[in-house]
């Protein structure tokens, strides 16, 4: 009887340890599991990041391109309203 009590609580501790090791192996996983999502989400933001900044950027350019264009576009018709003279207008020095 003794024995049988003896055996049965080795047992009893061994399926005690393989359940706890197996969800030691199963806690490990999940954790690798979700390390990897963190990564790959925070690999994704970065890219977005990223993106965002050049399309800022493009953004940026392209209104400084728009600014010079005009800017220069109104130079020009200054400069030729200054240069254009009218056929009526008799110049004295």
């Amino acid at each position: 009887m003794l024995e049988t009590i003896k055996n049965l609580s080795i047992i009893f501790a061994l399926n005690v340890a393989s359940v706890s090791a197996i969800h030691l192996m199963i806690k490990a996983a999940r954790l690798k599991r979700k390390r990897k999502r963190d990564a790959e989400l925070k690999a994704v933001e970065a890219k977005a990041y990223e993106q965002a900044k050049r399309d800022l950027e493009q953004e940026r350019i392209q209104v400084r391109e728009e600014y010079k264009r005009n800017y220069k576009m109104l130079d020009v018709d200054y400069d030729r309203a200054a240069m254009a003279k009218p056929a009526n207008v008799i110049e004295m020095y």
